[in-house]
């Protein structure tokens, strides 16, 4: 919070009298003030949000949510005071929209495209908050991959780095980078660029939203299963597979390549990535009733 920030966009909003103010992130420099800031009863206020239903967005300040899907919808009503329930609209999963426009030019992209071949690969996703996540569980995640890669030759792996993060002080990563079939990734490399790969066939990670977005491309999602006290999501664990240790994963892994990695089955996909192609035009839809 900055009694700047308040002053300054107390000026703003004087001058240019929004009807609509949508933030993604209540907590978030700039989006706090504004939503702080006293303003007209017209003034509409939308969280715009893509995380998963948590204590840590209480208290909600926006008079309207839009989130994924009716299974977050659910989740949010569950931890949201009745007394001060704001209005929830589902908009889709906008990252999947995303994910399907044109890439922009990455040398990175072409690097691991000439890395990988024809090889079927595996992509791990780093955490976006490492601190939050014990390094114990990090190593563990790790060496889970470095077996896998040793058994199974016939894939490829790849470690997706966070751009602003450092990852060559994780015990183990440089040892991995050494193997035949394991790739660090550049750190420009993007998660959409990763995912256009049609050779990704299985995305794993602890519990990052990348493993939403790659089921809803029809990849395989595998969720690590490490230690107890790690945050579990209903949605989440409802179109991934759990594994538990680094057994569970290489005989996965050989189940799905002995069957060429057909599909996953994750149930109503109708239901789950609802507005699919369409939520740029839902967005637009919700914005112009407060217009």
């Amino acid at each position: 919070m900055s009694l700047h920030r308040l002053y300054v966009l107390k000026q703003v909003l004087e001058q240019c009298s929004p009807k609509f103010i949508l933030v993604n992130h209540e907590r978030l420099p700039i989006a706090a003030e504004l939503l702080l800031l006293k303003k007209p009863e017209n003034v509409h206020t939308v969280l715009f949000t893509n995380e998963w239903p948590t204590i840590e967005l209480l208290p909600m300040l926006s008079k309207e949510v839009w989130v994924w899907n009716e299974r977050i919808a659910s989740g949010l009503k569950g931890i949201l005071p009745k007394s001060n329930l704001p209005k929830i609209n589902i908009i889709g999963i906008t990252e999947l929209d995303y994910i399907n426009e044109p890439l922009e030019a990455s040398y990175g992209y072409e690097n691991v495209r000439h890395k990988v071949e024809d090889k079927p690969a595996i992509l791990f996703l780093s955490q976006a908050v490492p601190n939050r996540v014990n390094s114990m569980v990090t190593e563990k995640m790790l060496s889970w991959l470095e077996e896998a890669a040793i058994f199974c030759k016939d894939l490829y792996f790849i470690y997706k780095s966070r751009p602003g993060r450092e990852d060559s002080g994780i015990n183990g990563l440089i040892r991995l980078g050494r193997l035949p079939n394991f790739f660090i990734s550049d750190k420009d490399l993007t998660l959409k660029h990763l995912l256009k790969l049609d050779n990704i066939k299985m995305v794993c990670a602890l519990n990052s939203s990348g493993l939403v977005i790659a089921a809803g491309m029809g990849k395989h999602a595998c969720r690590f299963v490490v230690t107890d006290g790690i945050m579990e999501y209903p949605f989440l664990n409802e179109i991934t597979m759990p594994v538990h240790s680094a057994k569970e994963l290489i005989n996965l892994l050989r189940h799905y390549s002995h069957n060429k990695f057909s599909k996953m089955d994750i149930g109503d996909e109708a239901e789950l990535f609802p507005y699919r192609g369409e939520t740029i035009k839902r967005m637009e839809h919700l914005c112009l009733q407060h217009l």
